[in-house]
């Protein structure tokens, strides 16, 4: 994500804080795998730079791209 996408977010909206978190740890782990080292990355990022969001709605939305 570019420093204009990222300025552009929305950290209110947990839809955009997911997608977010999801282009910054996809390169992990295989996020279709929702494997443990993509999970404990997005977990790290989502507390360090989004603590205001609780990490379960965040991984739930994640999930939801799976479906």
């Amino acid at each position: 994500m570019n420093e204009h996408e990222l300025d552009n977010l929305d950290t209110s909206n947990v839809q955009d804080v997911a997608y977010y978190i999801w282009r910054e740890c996809e390169h992990v782990d295989d996020p279709n795998v929702m494997g443990t080292e993509f999970y404990d990355a997005c977990r790290d990022l989502a507390n360090a730079e989004f603590p205001h969001i609780p990490f379960d709605d965040i991984w739930a939305e994640l999930e939801s791209y799976l479906y």
